[in-house]
């Protein structure tokens, strides 16, 4: 029987532990904003009409950068330009200009929000929506500088980093092979902190594909 001497390539466990932090902390940045953007959503007067029309004032059903960028400043938001680019890399899937659904996709975590119908917008509710959207900016530009952190390591691999979580080697990571990597550094992690995780990722899948986790760790150039 010939011998199989091919060498097994694996991240190093110094690179391994920078992996697990940098991908709690893509979590624990992910969560924080999925609860505020819920705590919005429970407001009588929430309406994703309303909101998506203060960005698409023209009404054309599209909202481009400088429509988001006008939007912000009306708003009394301090936004970079680089902040916009993040995000929209992140949900425009054309990258030009966000539809009303990748806008939906932007300030709900819910794949079937409620859509309510309101006269006006209660002062209280706009200046949630206000502080949502200054949030999203800045976790965006967050979970970039996470991202960049593991990219300036040149011994770091992605490749390397998705086989580390699937064990198994069929294409895939799911909760608990995440769970199973995160306790394994003693961090104890819910289903819902981990499905926030793979949000970042993917909004349908409850699951991360080789491509998915590529994409996402990537950071946007």
């Amino acid at each position: 029987m010939q011998q199989n001497n091919s060498k097994v390539i694996v991240l190093k466990q110094n690179q391994e532990a920078k992996l697990v932090n940098a991908l709690y902390e893509m979590m624990y940045l992910n969560k924080q904003l999925e609860e505020r953007k819920i705590q919005l959503e429970q407001n009588d007067d929430f309406d994703l009409n309303q909101f998506y029309a203060f960005f698409d004032t023209f009404n054309l059903r599209k909202i481009t950068r400088l429509d988001f960028e006008l939007g912000c400043m009306s708003l009394g938001i301090k936004v970079k330009k680089s902040q916009i680019n993040l995000l929209f890399q992140r949900f425009s899937e054309d990258n030009s200009f966000l539809t009303y659904q990748e806008f939906v996709n932007v300030i709900s975590c819910s794949n079937d929000p409620l859509v309510r119908i309101v006269t006006k917008i209660s002062v209280k509710t706009m200046a949630k929506f206000k502080e949502l959207i200054a949030q999203i900016l800045l976790t965006e530009e967050k979970i970039q500088l996470v991202k960049e952190r593991l990219a300036e390591n040149s011994e770091f691999s992605l490749e390397l980093a998705f086989l580390f979580f699937d064990k198994l080697k069929v294409g895939t990571i799911t909760i608990d092979e995440f769970r199973e990597v995160f306790e394994s550094y003693n961090i104890q992690i819910t289903n819902q902190e981990i499905e926030s995780l793979i949000s970042i990722y993917t909004k349908k899948e409850s699951r991360v594909s080789y491509g998915s986790f590529i994409s996402g760790m990537n950071p946007i150039q």
